[in-house]
């Protein structure tokens, strides 16, 4: 199947939210200050010539396009080790089976589990 399938408008949304809220980013507000960076240059503009920012007034392809272009590849790598660590036996599961499941084959035909070694789309996918 489609593992793009099931990121659908909603969860782009509450993903956007999470993100733009991580405390933990150095710089702090490095998402939301990208996210408006990116709405300024890339978004459809409201009357008035302003850029629509809000996410819910936004095509979920153009949230998509940020996640991808605009946010480090490193940034999602770090989130999906950081989820890999968090020593949440379910969680850790659901990643080694959504690998299993859609991931790239290596040599040995073991998927690929290592997000360093995996397409960010792959990642947001996650």
């Amino acid at each position: 199947g489609d593992i793009g399938a099931e990121l659908n408008h909603g969860r782009l949304l509450r993903l956007l939210k999470l993100v733009q809220r991580n405390e933990g980013l150095t710089p702090p507000k490095e998402v939301f200050t990208r996210w408006n960076a990116f709405c300024d240059s890339c978004a459809p503009r409201q009357e008035g010539g302003r850029p629509i920012r809000d996410p819910k007034l936004l095509k979920q392809e153009l949230i998509r396009q940020f996640f991808v272009e605009e946010l480090p590849r490193m940034f999602w790598e770090f989130l999906v080790k950081k989820i890999q660590s968090s020593g949440v036996t379910e969680t850790h599961t659901k990643w080694t089976d959504f690998c299993d499941r859609y991931a790239p084959r290596m040599p040995n035909t073991q998927a690929t589990r290592d997000p360093r070694k995996l397409d960010t789309n792959f990642l947001l996918a996650f």
